[in-house]
């Protein structure tokens, strides 16, 4: 009697007492977050609706992000306050999130790990299950997020960098440097090349900053800064297959290809209108090196490196949210 009395009350162990294992109290954590975070659905006897069906294929304005693994490819994208993952052989979507409170601000992947950003928070999944948060210091918007060695990288609305050990979820540190975008360069070790959102006075004073900046988030010292001299403020940067070359678009239509050691300015474009997205293409099928640039106008403008030319356009008729070349294939 003694010993079904224990295994019964084994069994019937309350939701308040002590996990056994760390296993256990992992399981704990993460069945919190998602009570925490995702909302109940109601149960319909109509499947078309339930969240991993989908008509069409819907997505907001977030930056897309390629992933690839093993020898499957990946788009991960995000719709209001769900994020969809596709597997790009036939555009296949392999799965869908369930819906969050809030809407998706950005997107980032680790491995196969996936972040958005939710209000001012960070959420980890592991498939569709939220397995982790990092909170900022502030409330405002996160929104871009970029990952890189063990660290997480976020970016608010007020252009403050906070910086995550992505395993531990320690903020290791917040830099309110006045970032506006940027990117991890290839190679340049705990380095980040941004440009600085533009201030009230500049606004007023009709003054168009030109300026990138390359900074070591580790040291947190400023390396240099560079002025380009346009007549528009840096819109998009990219990093190109060559090390130490990054694409950059202004507003004025101009594209730049610099190059981050020499200080030089490689090869320089002008199309008829802001730009918005820069890709590049490393495919040696094509035999070419192209440069994909997308403007306020629809239009996608590929550009021919080798020839310094414009090679052809493409009208898209209509705003592009992110533009991507596939590494090594001959896909945008």
């Amino acid at each position: 009697m003694i010993d079904n009395e224990l295994i019964t009350k084994k069994k019937t162990r309350s939701n308040d007492e002590e996990p056994n294992s760390e296993e256990e109290e992992i399981n704990m954590q993460n069945n919190q977050l998602n009570r925490k975070h995702l909302q109940k659905q109601k149960k319909t006897n109509y499947r078309l609706i339930e969240p991993y069906r989908s008509l069409g294929i819907v997505i907001d304005d977030n930056k897309v992000v390629y992933y690839k693994r093993a020898h499957d490819r990946f788009l991960l994208c995000s719709n209001n306050n769900s994020f969809l993952l596709y597997n790009l052989e036939h555009l296949r979507l392999e799965r869908i999130s369930p819906p969050l409170p809030s809407t998706i601000k950005a997107l980032a992947m680790y491995k196969n790990k996936i972040f958005t950003g939710v209000e001012n928070k960070v959420l980890l999944w592991d498939k569709i299950h939220i397995v982790k948060e990092y909170v900022s210091e502030d409330d405002e918007e996160i929104v871009y997020l970029h990952t890189f060695d063990k660290l997480l990288l976020a970016l608010d609305s007020k252009g403050t960098l906070f910086i995550w050990d992505i395993f531990s979820a320690e903020l290791l540190k917040s830099l309110d440097l006045n970032i506006e975008s940027f990117i991890h360069p290839s190679t340049y070790l705990n380095k980040i090349l941004f440009t600085k959102k533009r201030q009230r006075y500049e606004e007023e004073l009709g003054i168009k900053s030109s300026k990138i900046y390359l900074y070591n988030i580790n040291t947190e010292k400023q390396i240099f800064e560079y002025d380009f001299e346009i007549d528009g403020i840096v819109t998009c940067i990219e990093q190109s297959p060559v090390v130490d070359v990054v694409g950059v678009g202004f507003s004025s239509g101009d594209i730049i290809l610099f190059n981050l050691r020499t200080f030089k300015k490689i090869l320089r474009f002008k199309a008829d209108t802001r730009v918005d997205h820069i890709s590049f293409s490393n495919c040696v099928e094509l035999n070419l090196s192209l440069l994909a640039t997308s403007t306020t106008n629809g239009h996608i403008n590929v550009w021919d490196l080798n020839k310094n030319t414009l090679h052809y356009t493409i009208h898209a008729f209509s705003n592009i949210s992110s533009l991507v070349f596939l590494p090594n294939e001959p896909i945008l």
